[in-house]
């Protein structure tokens, strides 16, 4: 899915990603798609649902597909609600401007839950960026690009339009913004490069695969080439979690890339005029110019001749020579040519290292292939400050599809490296998520632990308000108490005095008569 234009991926994956975010879980969902053509790229990224396509334009083959059906997009024959969904990609724009409402009320009509539509719309930035790319195809082929041309003859639809129509028929949309101008522009430009010659095309497919793995999830822009709008009929609210601006790294490794293709694409266009590596190759020899402080000179120079073979190994030995070796210039051959120079070793006199510049009339150089386009092809090599005692090195004398082999294998590699590391991220992701998971249950039962202490807390609270109003309830019924016992002695003392005066002796003895 990631191999195809990316263009279309640009397209459909963002219709990808808001179908799936508004589908309950396990529905298959009735999409029409309008102006697809002939292809099929909505099933690819949606193969759970059912899908219909419709253009007013089919094939004769697709004529009996009962997936396409032949129909105007302005005035369908459907009943209302008949699809869940309906999706037009960049077809608004080449709807005539009087059709454009017709076409926007047909689309709410016949979607049940929502229409998707996305194009590019007017703004100075996407008018010259269109004009510039049309430029570049009609530079190859002598004749505007189809598409483009329509843009021009019909005009590019304003945003501000649309959505004026959409509220003023109180439609419920939202608008997002996705593929900034300058990446489309420069992508678009290596396609039709790639176009003009087939040979540039698996380099093509290497940046589309990138860009559709790497840079898609952060490209969203409001300086965009492209508008999404989604017209909702239900009312649900769109949960998209748009990434940051680009990261460094990868806009840098798009950057390589894109420059790998053009010095590839200056290359393969110039096929014809690339030297044979068998010619005059018998005569051919290799020269080594050193300089010893007065600059290079042919009685300053060994020469090597390649004979019958293109690869030629070189030694030499400057053991015994007093003066310092300050540069060295490597001529490999007497005619222009692609070169590998390889296993450069500088032998000092406290060991052996590796020359880290080297300088000359070559057009192109990737790591040790060296590429030449007129003859008395010439590499510079710097010297180190210590003493040089000799120089060992390999030249190859190779078929500029080496060259192209050697940057496709480049590309191949970065593509699996960022594999490696789109893998090891989403590998980190998964376990940040696997955390984030842990951490939100331990924050819940951290929560419930919380909320139960608090509990306890309140309780101890109540209880020790019980305690110290029954201490006071208990120090009130002592007080009492001690009243009573007050009481009771000062009642007895009466009964006391009662019992001891005169009167109760009188009425003690006043009874005893009555006894008797």
């Amino acid at each position: 899915m990631k191999t195809i234009l990316f263009d279309q991926f640009q397209r459909y994956n963002n219709v990808k990603q808001i179908v799936d975010s508004l589908r309950n879980e396990g529905r298959v969902l009735r999409i029409l798609e309008v102006g697809a053509n002939e292809h099929r790229n909505l099933e690819v990224f949606l193969p759970t649902d059912e899908i219909t396509y419709l253009d007013i334009k089919l094939p004769d083959g697709l004529l009996s597909d009962p997936q396409f059906i032949l129909g105007d997009a302005t005035q369908m024959d459907f009943p209302d609600n008949h699809f869940d969904i309906i999706v037009a990609l960049d077809v608004y724009e080449h709807i005539p401007g009087e059709l454009r409402k017709k076409f926007i009320d047909e689309l709410y009509r016949v979607s049940s839950s929502l229409f998707i539509l996305t194009a590019p719309f007017h703004s100075k930035h996407v008018v010259e960026a269109e004009s510039r790319v049309n430029s570049v195809f009609k530079s190859f082929f002598n004749e505007d690009f189809i598409w483009l041309a329509e843009h021009i003859e019909f005009g590019l639809p304003k945003i501000e339009q649309l959505t004026e129509y959409l509220e003023e028929k109180k439609m419920n949309f939202e608008v997002l913004s996705h593929g900034s101008v300058d990446l489309w522009e420069r992508i678009m430009t290596i396609h039709f490069f790639a176009a003009s010659n087939p040979k540039l095309s698996f380099m093509r497919e290497e940046i589309d695969k990138y860009y559709n793995t790497y840079l898609f999830s952060y490209d969203y822009s409001d300086n965009s080439y492209r508008k999404i709008v989604v017209v909702n009929k239900v009312n649900m609210s769109l949960e998209r979690n748009h990434l940051s601006k680009i990261p460094i790294d990868y806009l840098n490794e798009f950057n390589r890339l894109e420059d790998l293709f053009f010095r590839l694409a200056s290359i393969v266009n110039n096929d014809d005029h690339l030297p044979n590596i068998n010619n005059n190759i018998n005569e051919d020899k290799i020269q080594i110019f050193i300089d010893y402080g007065e600059g290079f000179a042919e009685n300053c120079s060994r020469t090597f001749l390649y004979g019958e073979s293109s690869t030629k190994y070189i030694s030499l030995d400057f053991t015994g020579i007093e003066e310092n070796v300050y540069r060295i210039r490597i001529d490999p051959s007497d005619y222009s040519g692609c070169f590998i120079l390889e296993n450069m070793k500088l032998i000092l006199e406290n060991g052996e290292k590796s020359p880290n510049h080297y300088e000359g009339n070559f057009i192109f150089n990737y790591e040790d292939i060296y590429l030449f386009d007129e003859d008395d092809p010439q590499i510079g090599i710097n010297m180190p400050l210590e003493k040089l005692t000799g120089i060992q090195f390999e030249i190859r004398k190779v078929s500029y599809r080496v060259l192209i082999d050697k940057i496709i294998r480049v590309i191949q590699e970065i593509t699996q490296m960022n594999d490696v590391a789109s893998e090891t991220s989403n590998n980190l992701q998964n376990k940040v998520s696997e955390m984030d998971s842990l951490n939100q249950s331990l924050q819940k039962e951290n929560d419930i632990l919380i909320s139960e202490i608090e509990n306890i807390k309140v309780n101890i609270e109540l209880l020790i308000i019980e305690k110290n109003n029954a201490i006071s309830l208990l120090e009130l019924r002592e007080k009492e108490v001690e009243e009573l016992r007050s009481r009771v002695y000062c009642l007895e003392s009466e009964l006391e005095a009662i019992y001891s005066s005169r009167a109760w002796n009188a009425i003690r003895n006043i009874k005893k008569i009555f006894k008797k």
